[in-house]
């Protein structure tokens, strides 16, 4: 048997209505991850879940309490406490039982919201933020503190920066602003100075070092800073580092970070920041700026041409490491394509190596040699000079919780499943996914998803084209589906078998990255099934997924005249249109797994439709029902192979008389109370109107 040592452990769980926060791990490795509603329509408390899982990513509880605020950020103490910081308040969760904090001021104007917080060994927590209080309690010595009360009464909308110190009882140690005034825009609504402090770390001594945005020219920097001037542009700034003495007295360096923004309201933000073992501190987010400083002999000096070219100017991330006197960048870099990225998490390792979670949507994101492409989701290694990439992975399933650092030398990538429930995109669950400090390797999963989705989704229906993403799953080159004796879809393809709660299930496919196979229709009396792939190499982890009753995904749309419906191929109005989906759920007949469809094989149980709108402005289209012709399994094909013939007619609306589908069509295969994804197809729009 192959050894985990180097394999993954995945984990998909069931999530508490509302926003996820926020994770957070303890000394013992156990992760927590906190979610927020609204717990009153005045949005005057909120409901607070705080769900935990050992380190091999098992869930082992939940906590819920109610609080006057939503969480922003969350971080566990030596004790095991839990400090959950938001707008006004910092709560600490001890056993069940909370402690709240006030953050800011008495006064009945404005607040103080937290959006970072980080504790030391010794249990004490700081916290930085925002302010517009005017009697923001700045302890005695402060750095900075308001000299007077008209000037920040003639800056409306103003957001001034904080950082406070609290003993581990809540006690306020150490409080003091930070901030500028003169903006670039000195007029209405852009002049309002902002300065927004997004990550905190705690070093020896209680020496804290900041990282954040502001759109001010005169925040504080140091002689001899690494970049001395903010090329702030109307109401857009740049980012700050910013070190400050353990008495919160004074900086021992500042500095900013950043390019030109494009245009008004863009620029950078933080995603995450970690402190290096010589003094030095690297920082993670994401970029607009075309000019962004980086230096030389790094993965991505410069972004491709078509990522700055024309107006649009999407985010794209960057790393980079300062030295400990911050007068240097050790290294800059980007990391982008053409598209667009999101960065969602940071964590360094005792060589100085950077770890990155988060996001691409290019296709020519920098990849070297060997990248493991099963998705969009990143988690790269990146050397500690920022030369060259030590690991390579794009995965499919979500890296937006941001990537943690175990104790053992492990990761843990934190994600969100995404799923449609009554044709509407649901957050309500989860992906954890624990990764080597190095290259994945042995029998593996990194997601599971319906054979025809974007996304993984932690779900499973009866009958369902599932496909398993990982390493080491098959043959090497790959082996298509048999035919067995029976006449049915066979079980084994070169050695690997795919077992649901120990029974093997056809296999459509079988390489090292990915197996398609079919779930059995026997699930639909059980709420949990357990999957295993079995290779002659060794054996994967045992995987639980939650059995839904249908879960539609559609493959692709076939026209009337038998082309395959795109934008070079569009379908004409009146037409009969055929789809080709997955996930319909049980049928009104049991027949055995793996059997070819007939033509007179039994259709699915549950209700199906096919619903036109516009993708997330569906109502424009009043949610249409399309005219079904046929829906059920397609003969020749797989039973599981759902076929629906729909006849593309469309109502006009009754107030205008005009249709507003023409502009952007996209159609859901619904089963059930559930839809599929939007899928786009495309039909000669002249037609009729």
């Amino acid at each position: 048997m192959v050894s985990h040592a180097q394999s993954t452990l995945l984990s998909y769980f069931a999530a508490p209505s509302g926003t996820r926060c926020c994770t957070a791990e303890d000394t013992a490795g156990n992760i927590i991850i906190v979610y927020w509603n609204y717990a009153s329509p005045s949005l005057t408390s909120y409901d607070i879940s705080v769900m935990e899982f050992d380190p091999s990513v098992h869930y082992m509880a939940t906590v819920s309490t109610t609080a006057p605020f939503f969480p922003n950020a969350a971080a566990v103490d030596p004790g095991g406490s839990l400090w959950v910081v938001g707008r006004n308040v910092l709560m600490k969760l001890t056993s069940g039982q909370t402690t709240t904090v006030a953050l800011g001021g008495k006064g009945p104007y404005g607040e103080t919201v937290g959006h970072a917080v980080a504790i030391d060994k010794s249990g004490n927590t700081y916290v930085a933020g925002t302010t517009n209080q005017t009697d923001f309690p700045v302890t005695p010595g402060a750095f900075q503190g308001f000299s007077s009360v008209s000037m920040l009464t003639n800056l409306p909308g103003f957001q001034f920066g904080f950082v406070s110190k609290f003993s581990n009882t809540g006690a306020r140690l150490l409080s003091t602003v930070i901030f500028g005034v003169q903006t670039t825009c000195p007029s209405a609504p852009c002049g309002s100075p902002q300065t927004v402090p997004l990550a905190i770390a705690v070093g020896a001594g209680g020496i804290v070092t900041i990282a954040g945005t502001t759109d001010t020219v005169d925040y504080p920097v140091t002689a001899n800073a690494a970049q001395s001037a903010c090329k702030c542009n109307d109401s857009s700034g740049n980012m700050f580092v910013t070190r400050l003495n353990a008495g919160f007295s004074g900086l021992i360096w500042s500095t900013f970070l950043g390019g030109t923004p494009p245009y008004p309201f863009l620029g950078e933000t933080v995603s995450g920041i970690s402190l290096e073992p010589d003094g030095g501190v690297v920082i993670a987010g994401m970029t607009t700026d075309p000019d962004f400083p980086t230096t030389t002999g790094t993965i991505e000096p410069a972004l491709p041409a078509q990522a700055t070219a024309g107006p649009a100017h999407n985010y794209h991330g960057f790393v980079s490491r300062l030295n400990s006197t911050g007068t240097a960048w050790i290294f800059s870099t980007y990391l982008g394509g053409s598209v667009g990225e999101t960065i969602s998490g940071l964590q360094t390792d005792s060589q100085g190596n950077c770890w990155i979670a988060g996001e691409t949507g290019s296709q020519d994101f920098p990849t070297p040699p060997g990248t493991l492409q099963l998705g969009l989701a990143l988690v790269l290694e990146i050397a500690s000079d920022g030369s060259h990439f030590l690991v390579s992975e794009h995965i499919p399933g979500g890296t937006d919780g941001g990537i943690l650092s175990n104790p053992d030398g492990t990761l843990t990538v934190v994600g969100a499943t995404r799923y449609f429930a009554g044709g509407f995109l649901s957050d309500n669950s989860g992906s954890l996914l624990r990764l080597p400090a190095g290259p994945v390797q042995g029998v593996s999963f990194l997601g599971v998803a319906d054979s025809a989705a974007t996304r993984p989704a932690g779900t499973v229906a009866p009958g369902e084209f599932l496909s398993l993403y990982g390493t080491d799953l098959g043959p090497a080159g790959g082996a298509g589906a048999e035919i067995d004796s029976a006449g049915r879809i066979g079980s084994a393809l070169g050695g690997t078998t795919v077992s649901f709660d120990g029974e093997p299930m056809p296999l459509l496919w079988a390489s090292d990255h990915q197996i398609n196979v079919l779930a059995p229709y026997r699930i639909a009396t059980q709420s949990q099934t357990t999957l295993q792939v079995t290779t002659p190499a060794g054996s994967s982890q045992s995987l639980n997924l939650t059995v839904v009753a249908t879960q539609p995904n559609i493959f692709t749309v076939v026209n009337q005249d038998g082309t395959v419906n795109g934008s070079n191929n569009p379908a004409e109005l009146g037409s009969v249109l055929t789809l080709y989906g997955s996930g319909g759920g049980a049928l009104s007949q049991s027949l055995p797994d793996g059997t070819i469809a007939s033509a007179s094989a039994p259709s699915p149980v549950a209700p199906v439709s096919v619903i036109l709108s516009v993708s997330g402005t569906s109502y424009l289209c009043n949610n249409q029902t399309l005219p079904l012709v046929y829906a059920g399994p397609s003969p020749g094909m797989v039973v599981n192979a759902l076929q629906v013939n729909f006849r593309l007619q469309i109502t006009k609306e009754p107030a205008s008389g005009f249709n507003y589908c023409i502009y952007g069509p996209d159609i859901q295969l619904r089963a059930g109370n559930q839809s599929s994804e939007f899928f786009k197809i495309y039909w000669n729009s002249g037609s009729g109107f």
